[in-house]
Order: structure tokens, then sequence, then C-alpha cells
């Protein structure tokens, strides 16, 4: 075989470490997280994420001692994204009727520009994670109920203010708000979920407004 027929080497082992570092804690969750938002939290395994990221499974043993500790940091890092995403700017605006209007306007934004490449990252993974017990599926699911609760409380704050009508019930706007949200997530395409979009923006809109005038009676 002549020289230049030769495979090339493999990298040697001070080589991948070497590699290994220069990823951080944050990018290797970061980068995990975008992956769980298009394939479930059960795609991420210390061997999968360490062939998708190209570095060792000893590398990421150094930050991860098990799937079950990788996939909760990476729950973590969703929420820390979504947070600065969605809820840094929302939550400056004015309390009541200008805030339930940021929420909705930002975690449309956070759907459509995308954040994660799966949509909404708690949206696409909490179906994997719904039937199955344990500190994964806890972490998933009380992301959503904090932004319900947060959205309802927020409501309730417009109703004290007068600005929405006497007859509302907080809960049930909360939670027509977030399935029309959380709907335009499942879209298939990206030409599919620019449509899907400008549906839910219409119907947050037609939901507040009939919000606004008393319309929607409590169950």
């Amino acid at each position: 075989m002549s020289p230049s027929a030769r495979p090339s080497p493999a990298p040697s082992a001070s080589r991948r470490r070497r590699s290994d570092g220069l990823r951080t804690y944050d990018s290797i969750v970061n980068a995990a997280a975008d992956i769980a938002s298009l394939e479930g939290l059960d795609a991420l395994t210390i061997g999968t994420l360490a062939e998708r990221l190209e570095m060792s499974k000893s590398g990421l043993f150094a930050h991860f001692g098990s799937k079950e500790e990788l996939q909760l940091a990476t729950v973590e890092a969703a929420r820390k994204r979504y947070v600065a995403a969605v809820l840094d700017t929302a939550m400056k605006a004015p309390a009541g009727m200008a805030r339930i209007e940021a929420l909705c306007a930002m975690t449309l934004d956070y759907v459509a520009r995308p954040e994660f490449p799966g949509g909404c990252f708690f949206v696409a993974t909490q179906a994997g994670v719904r039937s199955r017990d344990g500190s994964v599926r806890d972490a998933v699911t009380a992301n959503k109920a904090y932004f319900r609760r947060l959205l309802r409380r927020t409501i309730q704050e417009a109703k004290t203010r007068r600005e929405l009508a006497a007859a509302i019930d907080p809960d049930q706007l909360a939670y027509e708000l977030i399935a029309v949200m959380d709907a335009a997530t499942w879209s298939t395409t990206d030409e599919r979920r620019q449509d899907d979009l400008q549906h839910a923006g219409r119907a947050v809109r037609s939901l507040l407004d009939r919000a606004r005038k008393g319309k929607r009676a409590t169950p």
C-alpha cells in the first residue's frame, strides 16, 4: 500500500481529551436541549450525545454521571433559555392586560424563531415523559405548570384591575390561551408553522377580545 493510500490514524486519547475540554458544560447541555426538542428526552444518553458531539464518553461522564443527570441538566438548560426568551421580557410589561398580551406575544415569538429547532422544548418533550414516573417527568411538567400558574395569576390581576369582565374564569382562560399557543408547536413543516402561528395569533386576540367584553361565561 502506498503512503497516500494509508488510512488516517485514529485520534489519540490525548487529542480527544483536548477536544472534550474545549466544550463547556453550557454548550453541551444546550446542544442536548436542541436534540431533545426534535427527538425527545429518551434520545439523550451519554453514548448517543457523545457520538453526536464527537466527544468521548469519559468526557461526558465528567459532567453527568448518568442518563438521568444528563436529562435533568438538559431540562434546566431549556428552562433558562425559555426564561431568557419569554419571561425576562414579558414580565417587564405593566401588570394586567398588557402583561397577558406580552406573555402571549413572546410565547408565540419563542415558537416562531424558534429558540429550539423542535419548537417549544416543553411541549415537544412532555408527550414522551407523560407516562413514566420520576424526576425527569416532574422537571418537564413543573415548567409547564409554572407557566400556567403565572398566566392564570396575570389574568386574575387584569380582572382585579377591571380590564377583563367580572365573569371571566382565570383558570379557563389560561387553559384556552395555552392550548392555542401549544398547538402551533406541533406543525410538521416550517411553511405550516407560519400558517399555524398566524392562526394562533388570531385565536389569542379573539379570546382576549371576548374576555374584555365579557362574552366568556364562568364554567
